[in-house]
């Protein structure tokens, strides 16, 4: 029995059948075409649903008929050849370049990678909106003309500066000055007293510090603008402007060692020529001898170390602010000055009892100097009243050292160095705008800080 007896043929459905013609060269020209336009869908669309089926022909018996075209036909073959060619010709598709067939913006993104190397998600200065013929880069030449362009231009900016600031230190140094101090500056100076004035009050405190921080602060020279280098042992305080001026005595003029008045030994003044300078160009101010001799004529009420300390005892730690920069935070101890009035009260102009909060009432300034009127400063009544100001005996815990003004000095944090007196000697209560050492050679008669 041949094969055919054991398995007789079946027929393929009429679908499965072949074409008359099938077998003719129109027929396989047409299943090629239809063959390369499926490639190309797959290449574009990704992998085909039936990779794995089997073509028609080698369709296993009893199979049904393969899964019709979507290429459409010869046409749609044709075109597609055409794509395929196309993407081949143009390199990769910006999908495969710019992150994948899912990212919506994977034609943007693509396009500015490839410019870049790369896209970094949140880089602004690469935004997937921005296309790549905006992101033109400079090139050295132009960024080398573009850098030397700008240091021209601020070279001239530089030299206009400089020259504007020496044409106006010239202009300063004609001008006419006052007290050794040119108009402009001096101006400046009496702007700067007005708002201190101004902004003045006695509830401001000046910062206090943790007695940790106190620190031994420049000492003076022993000798000179009204020091000492010893404590003189018959030391008192003189008042004058008291209310009380019954035990008020006339003082002796000093005397020099080895004899002689000092008013008898003093130099004439100097005249306009021979005025010395001080360090910042300022006259220094003429002997103060026989101005110190008149003034010590003046009756005086006469207080010794002990009656001052028989007075509230007071301790502070406050910064003392030179007018040179620096500054040190000291420990004071002594007597309230607006204390220290309270048993030796000032005049008042309408007769009646001291009260701190009349100012109006009282005399308009404070003056204090050396014993020798060598030093001196001038302080208004607010600033004498103000809370911090003191009259020191000790500091840091210690007496009072020769060249840090012993037996008595003035502490006021709210003014500069140039108005803490040392070796206080006379103080007087006044209406009349007292002479100050450092207002006569050009500094801020106020010095507030």
């Amino acid at each position: 029995m041949d094969a055919d007896e054991k398995s007789p043929r079946q027929e393929p459905p009429e679908a499965a059948k072949p074409h008359p013609a099938a077998d003719g060269p129109a027929a396989q020209g047409a299943s090629e075409q239809e063959r390369r336009a499926a490639d190309a869908r797959s290449a574009a669309d990704g992998p085909r649903q039936d990779a794995d089926a089997p073509d028609a022909a080698n369709a296993p018996k009893g199979a049904g008929p393969p899964a019709p075209s979507i290429g459409g036909g010869p046409a749609a073959a044709a075109r597609t050849d055409a794509a395929t060619e196309a993407s081949k010709s143009s390199g990769p598709s910006p999908s495969m370049v710019g992150g994948g067939a899912n990212d919506a913006d994977s034609g943007r993104s693509g396009t500015i990678a490839g410019s870049s190397g790369r896209h970094v998600p949140g880089d602004q200065s690469l935004s997937p909106h921005r296309s790549a013929e905006d992101l033109t880069l400079m090139s050295d030449a132009d960024a080398e003309r573009t850098i030397r362009g700008k240091s021209r231009r601020s070279f001239l900016w530089a030299a206009v500066a400089v020259a504007g600031a020496w044409a106006g230190f010239e202009w300063l140094g004609s001008q006419y000055t006052v007290k050794g101090v040119a108009w402009p500056f001096r101006r400046l100076f009496e702007i700067n007293e007005g708002l201190s004035r101004d902004l003045f009050s006695r509830s401001r405190l000046a910062p206090q510090f943790p007695l940790s921080a106190a620190r031994m602060p420049r000492a003076n020279p022993p000798s000179g603008m009204g020091m000492s280098d010893t404590i003189d042992p018959d030391w008192k305080l003189h008042l004058v402007g008291l209310a009380d001026m019954s035990e008020a005595v006339t003082p002796s003029a000093p005397k020099e060692e080895g004899g002689g008045d000092q008013a008898n030994s003093a130099s004439p003044p100097p005249d306009d020529k021979k005025t010395p300078h001080d360090k910042k160009g300022g006259a220094q101010p003429a002997s103060s001898d026989a101005a110190a001799s008149a003034s010590d004529q003046e009756p005086a009420v006469l207080v010794t170390m002990d009656d001052i300390r028989k007075l509230p005892r007071t301790e502070m730690v406050t910064e003392l602010k030179c007018i040179e920069g620096w500054s040190t935070v000291v420990h004071w101890t002594g007597v309230r000055l607006i204390d220290f009035l309270k048993r030796y009260p000032p005049a008042t102009k309408s007769g009646q009892p001291f009260d701190p909060d009349k100012l109006s009432d009282l005399p308009e300034f404070v003056s204090m100097s050396t014993p020798d009127a060598a030093y001196y400063v001038g302080l208004d009544m607010a600033s004498a009243l103000h809370p911090q100001t003191m009259l020191c005996y000790e500091m840091n815990g210690a007496p009072l050292e020769p060249n840090h003004g012993a037996p008595l000095r003035l502490a006021i944090p709210v003014k500069y160095g140039i108005k803490n007196i040392k070796n206080v000697g006379k103080i007087k209560f006044t209406d009349d705008r007292p002479k100050d050492y450092w207002a006569e050679v050009g500094y801020d008669w106020y010095a507030g800080h």
